[in-house]
């Protein structure tokens, strides 16, 4: 599929590419007139109908950096992120014949795909055996998915794609694609990486900017995940630092933000009546909730696994809490609210934050 010739070859011999009907891309190393200026003898023409590439000596020592269209290229980043750019449809491999994707030598290393719109396939084998791939972004311009292109991508948990439902459901599909069918699909307006958004609700939404805050809208209840890594933010997860609840929100999901290590402060706005206890388990870095004015009542298994809590914060304004050096109180200072209840982690009965001195 692939060769590369040094800018020293001068002439090419009869036949030398006969037969190389599977030949994609030639890098060549020097220019487009020393190119022309190569005696290249009969029976070449799988050679001479391929794509030239002319790369420099830098792309060269590169393995982070190729083409996978006629008209596609890609590039992978020190965080893990493929980017695959261009216009067209993207080549088909084999793993099995020997063919496969120029990036699959780093397979361990991706763990984020970024399609840019204009892209209209992925091709068959296009991450087969990248079992370190967690988030997809598809654009609405691909209308196949080649055989396999996602076997054995075990860790792929959410796609992001930028088209409807309807041209959703008519992308062509090839077979063996199970990994991809057991992800969750999130349909976004916004492409760009800077803000990650999608459903987490039938009337919830969520969006994550850039200053690592991530904020959940709408009315209802959040959906429940089986685990940390099926929570449509997972591949973002070492982003987050807030979470902000706006009013409206009624629960909070089975495992919705456990393991997300940079998350610091939570804030909430309206009256969360039923939180899930496993909700924040494993997140050592929160220390603090902020309640907003308009709260009315708590729901105490929201504080049941975060283990860190030292500081639980209300508006000035609100009409039935306080909080004096982190400690919550009925308004009037009379009643001292504990965060006491039982633990699913250790069977037993704990204090969700220290109390230093009364």
């Amino acid at each position: 599929q692939r060769i590369l010739i040094p800018k020293s070859v001068t002439s090419i011999g009869y036949g030398a590419f006969d037969c190389c009907d599977n030949l994609k891309d030639v890098y060549y190393t020097g220019t487009q007139e020393q190119w022309d200026a190569i005696v290249i003898d009969g029976y070449n023409e799988y050679l001479t109908n391929a794509n030239i590439r002319f790369i420099s000596e830098d792309d060269l020592l590169s393995d982070k950096k190729g083409y996978c269209g006629d008209n596609l290229s890609w590039e992978l980043d020190d965080e893990g992120t493929l980017t695959i750019s261009g216009t067209g449809d993207m080549y088909d491999w084999n793993i099995y014949l020997s063919y496969e994707s120029s990036w699959l030598s780093n397979a361990d290393l991706i763990k984020t795909v970024k399609i840019q719109e204009g892209v209209t396939s992925i091709g068959d084998y296009a991450w087969s055996g990248c079992s370190s791939l967690t988030e997809m972004h598809i654009p609405g311009s691909v209308t196949s998915i080649g055989e396999r292109a996602f076997e054995s991508c075990y860790s792929l948990m959410t796609v992001y794609y930028t088209g409807t439902q309807e041209e959703w459901d008519a992308i062509e599909i090839g077979d063996f694609n199970d990994c991809l069918s057991y992800a969750s699909i999130y349909l976004v307006d916004d492409p760009t990486p800077e803000e990650l958004s999608g459903n987490c609700g039938n009337s919830l939404y969520w969006a994550l900017d850039d200053e690592g805050t991530l904020t959940i809208s709408g009315t209802g209840e959040m959906f429940d995940w089986s685990s940390s890594s099926k929570a449509p933010w997972y591949g973002s997860k070492d982003k987050i630092k807030t979470v902000v609840f706006e009013d409206g929100v009624e629960s909070i999901g089975n495992y919705a933000f456990s393991e997300c290590h940079n998350l610091t402060k939570i804030k909430v706005s309206g009256h969360i009546i039923n939180p899930s206890a496993s909700a924040f388990y494993d997140c050592p870095n929160l220390t603090c909730v902020e309640f907003s004015d308009t709260v009315t009542g708590l729901a105490f298994n929201l504080f049941y696994s975060i283990e860190n809590l030292t500081d639980i914060v209300f508006g000035e304004n609100n009409k039935y809490y306080c909080d004096i050096d982190g400690v919550f109180f009925s308004k009037d200072n009379t009643v001292i609210s504990s965060c006491e209840g039982w633990c699913l982690f250790c069977s037993r009965w704990r204090y969700r934050y220290k109390v230093h001195c009364l």
